[in-house]
């Protein structure tokens, strides 16, 4: 596995917890179809160029703190948990279901 490919996934991470994160905050936006078409499509993205030997290489904690930065510098300020209520596992799941990810952001 090569750096590139790592951080590419990681990225595709960030951007669907971005996304998530604005589903949580603003779920009757106008804006919400996109937000989470976009979740989804950066979800696929991740499940596809992910790797076993990423799995420990991934710091879930960070992207989601990353994601939080990205949120609240477009305006986003709602309480969110302070730490990533998902597991990599939750996020790489063909089957995620958004709603019920967007359940464990509270």
């Amino acid at each position: 596995m090569g750096l590139s490919e790592l951080h590419t996934c990681e990225s595709h991470l960030r951007q669907a917890l971005a996304h998530l994160l604005k589903l949580r905050g603003e779920p009757d936006s106008q804006a919400s179809p996109h937000w989470r078409g976009a979740a989804v499509n950066f979800l696929v993205e991740a499940q596809s160029r992910f790797s076993p030997s990423m799995r420990q290489r991934i710091d879930l904690d960070r992207q989601y703190r990353s994601a939080i930065r990205q949120l609240r510098a477009t305006g986003g300020t709602f309480g969110v948990p302070d730490r990533c209520p998902y597991t990599l596992d939750d996020l790489l799941d063909e089957d995620a279901d958004l709603d019920i990810l967007g359940a464990k952001l509270g």
